[in-house]
């Protein structure tokens, strides 16, 4: 028996989501828990799967017993699961990017670049711009006439500074150099934790009800306005390399940020991610947003988080996992 545990992030929960829909589509038998558990809820010779690293509480004691695979928990790396931590029997990452910057060796057969469950629907949204603006225009209110801009940061923590403080000044920005526009606010869940934070995004919504053009929304359901967008502005979020497997226009903004406890993610490793012009080096965003082209930095930044750029990635994942349960159970 396959067992799924959805716990911890939201996006890691969505990400094993994905997977399960596969394993059923498959015909596979499986189980989902949406709570971490206690080692006395595992049985033994059975796998247990999870985007997230406490999968299981005091795992030593039945390390020996069962088969436990991780899955990445985002695209880049800097943020989420250190895979050089990882004690599962089997770590699928999504490109070689977090390979290089965690200091994973490849050719340790724990470890293994298989593609990102998430990316199949996100390669799929390349071809409905017109039908997402479309269906954006509606249930948003959003004017097809006008740019819409999408400001989407990443979720605050001990380590990053929360840039949603800033919502009402990128803006500002955005309009004094724009115009109007619709203006995007996508919300990380792990806002409403940050009190500075979660009461900037209420100014948000506040100014939302007084002036037309300002939105907020769920972070969760941002894929339709990232394939509808005509700009996007972040930090280090890792819905960037979403953006640029679609080629929006992206703008970066300095983000502040303390090293976190695995040593990936630093003031300089947030440096290097940011790839592309800062919105503050912008001089008219117009002419950047018609003129749009990637850097070879952020080519390399796609390549290196998205080792398969297709919507086969689910199937991939499934096909190594079950040829890795296969051979455990062999002996």
């Amino acid at each position: 028996m396959i067992h799924f545990i959805r716990s911890g992030a939201s996006i890691a929960a969505d990400h094993i989501d994905d997977l399960t829909r596969h394993f059923a589509n498959l015909g596979i038998e499986y189980q989902v828990h949406d709570r971490r558990l206690d080692e006395g809820d595992t049985t033994p010779g059975h796998v247990y799967v999870s985007a997230n690293t406490e999968m299981i509480r005091n795992p030593e004691r039945v390390a020996h017993e069962i088969f436990r695979i991780q899955l990445p928990h985002n695209l880049t790396g800097l943020k989420g699961i250190h895979f050089g931590q990882s004690d599962a029997d089997f770590n699928l990452l999504s490109g070689p990017r977090i390979a290089r910057i965690q200091g994973i060796d490849l050719t340790d057969p724990k470890f293994e670049v298989a593609g990102y469950a998430k990316w199949d629907r996100i390669y799929q949204e390349r071809n409905k711009v017109g039908k997402r603006r479309q269906e954006l225009a509606v249930s948003m209110g959003l004017r097809t006439q006008l740019p819409w801009v999408i400001f989407y940061p990443t979720g605050p923590s001990k380590q990053v500074a929360g840039n949603q403080r800033r919502g009402e000044h990128i803006h500002k920005r955005v309009f004094d150099d724009l115009g109007p526009h619709e203006f995007i606010y996508c919300n990380h869940a792990r806002t409403k934790d940050y009190p500075e934070c979660a009461a900037a995004v209420q100014r948000l919504l506040h100014l939302s009800e007084l002036h037309e053009g300002i939105h907020v929304l769920d972070g969760l359901l941002a894929l339709p306005a990232i394939t509808a967008c005509d700009l996007f502005i972040t930090d280090i979020a890792s819905t960037v390399i979403t953006a640029l497997s679609m080629n929006k226009p992206i703008a970066f903004i300095r983000t502040n940020v303390a090293t976190s406890a695995t040593g990936v993610l630093t003031a300089q490793s947030a440096q290097d991610f940011q790839c592309s012009p800062a919105l503050g080096q912008i001089p008219n965003l117009p002419s950047f947003i018609d003129g749009w082209k990637p850097t070879p930095a952020l080519q390399e930044l796609f390549a290196g988080c998205v080792a398969f750029d297709d919507d086969s990635n689910c199937r991939r994942i499934a096909d190594r996992i079950l040829e890795k349960i296969s051979a455990w159970k062999k002996g």
